[in-house]
């Protein structure tokens, strides 16, 4: 499966294995658990990845670049901000993604998996958690 060429410049894209850090503060294990865990992480960068059209993404990216290109050429430095480091916690929302992923594989009542309707829940459930913690 191929991605949008600057993909990367569209979405807060960071690899599977420092979401890993940044979720669990940890280096990844030789254990299976954190096996399926990356992978379910690289499928949430994946979906993330597909949040936008690929024609939107050609589009901002060409556009980028042709204001990268002049400014170099008027000795300027472009006015991007600076996509990283990120801070070393999950900023992303990677976690509630994953779980959401770890969700969708339950059996549903109509079929070998849940139904989207029933898994998309957790968005709700953990906006009400938020809005009810110290910081929300």
């Amino acid at each position: 499966m191929l991605l949008a060429e600057g993909v990367h410049l569209m979405i807060p894209f960071q690899c599977h294995l420092c979401h890993f850090w940044n979720l669990e503060g940890r280096d990844l294990g030789f254990i299976p658990t954190d096996t399926a865990y990356l992978i379910h992480t690289r499928r949430a960068i994946i979906d993330a990845s597909w949040e936008r059209e690929p024609k939107t993404i050609e589009k901002n990216v060409g556009e980028v670049r042709r204001k990268i290109k002049k400014c170099l050429e008027a000795g300027k430095t472009p006015s991007y901000v600076n996509k990283g480091p990120f801070p070393c916690r999950d900023v992303v929302g990677m976690g509630p993604d994953v779980d959401m992923i770890l969700r969708s594989l339950d059996s549903g009542h109509h079929g070998k998996y849940v139904q989207f309707d029933t898994f998309r829940n957790s968005r709700s459930a953990y906006y009400s958690v938020y809005r009810a913690s110290a910081v929300g």
